[in-house]
């Protein structure tokens, strides 16, 4: 009768190469192994699309080869994921810069978005 004594438990037990059937882990490596080419590649393409939709700061560098500083990397993680986002800036800090890093990253990740840019004068009395 199995009791404590004989008790083991399963990296000690499987240690020496032999692999419990039923436990065996499914490599997500050899999934990708029957499909298509063409479906692999959609796979990849989903799975990076997912990445840099949620880190567009490192899309800026790694795709468009940009150099982004420590503050300008959170202002376009904030564009991207607060639905209210405002930012007052003095001048000299690229304001400019960072809303048209915003709308490329923007139209590249996210097909058939719209950027309407509007302007004003408004002449004070």
């Amino acid at each position: 009768m199995a009791g404590y004594k004989h008790f083991q438990i399963d990296r000690n037990k499987y240690k020496n190469g032999i692999i419990d059937i039923y436990k065996k882990e499914i490599n997500p490596n050899k999934v990708d192994e029957n499909l298509s080419k063409n479906e692999r590649l959609r796979n990849g393409f989903k799975k990076w699309s997912s990445f840099f939709r949620s880190n567009p700061h490192r899309f800026a560098e790694s795709y468009l080869g940009l150099k982004l500083k420590t503050y300008q990397k959170i202002l376009l993680y904030l564009m991207f994921h607060v639905s209210a986002f405002m930012y007052f800036a003095a001048r000299g800090q690229g304001k400019s810069y960072i809303i048209s890093i915003f709308c490329i990253i923007r139209c590249i990740l996210y097909p058939n978005t719209k950027i309407v840019i509007a302007s004003g004068n408004c002449i004070a009395v």
